[in-house]
């Protein structure tokens, strides 16, 4: 552990199913800090006399940092002594049981499959503007140059393909 500005910097893991890590990132965009800033706040808020009982830890390692006041990181120092048990298990443990505690966070909203107009708009103004530098470059234009926009013209193309079938079913 290192000291931090007065708090004590812990790097760990912690083992979470993906429900829990669901809940976790829902929480940490909640909250609108990072994932070390919300598993802070979730130990903080925890009392650390008990070990909540033991879950198996299933799921995959999450990396971890937290930081810990010198109460705190004693605290937590104590209980691994006493429940002989490694510190990511512990911390496994005192989030997954403040996981548990939330209520579900809401269904993600389904992504949208096509671009809105505006957005083509942008994307097609961007091209031009691209084309244009690298008309104004000649032969000395960046391979990266030439290589967007040809990513582009293909985001581009079945969309342009789309609008000109909608447009022919207007007629």
């Amino acid at each position: 552990m290192t000291e931090q500005h007065g708090l004590f910097t812990i790097q760990t893991w912690l083992t979470l199913t993906a429900e829990q890590r669901r809940r976790l990132e829902w929480l940490v965009r909640e909250q609108g800090g990072d994932l070390a800033d919300t598993l802070t706040r979730i130990v903080a808020d925890t009392p650390l006399n008990t070990v909540p009982a033991a879950e198996g830890a299933e799921g995959e390692p999450l990396p971890a940092r937290l930081y810990l006041a010198a109460e705190q990181r004693d605290a937590i120092e104590r209980l691994v002594a006493e429940h002989k048990l490694p510190l990511p298990a512990i911390l496994t443990r005192l989030v997954a049981t403040h996981l548990a505690q939330l209520e579900a966070p809401p269904a993600a909203e389904p992504m949208r499959d096509t671009p809105s107009d505006t957005e083509v708009r942008a994307r097609r103004t961007e091209l031009a503007r691209l084309r244009a530098r690298r008309d104004a470059a000649g032969a000395t234009a960046p391979p990266w140059l030439h290589a967007y926009i040809a990513e582009l013209e293909a985001d581009l193309a079945p969309l342009a393909a789309g609008s000109q079938e909608g447009s022919s079913h207007k007629r």
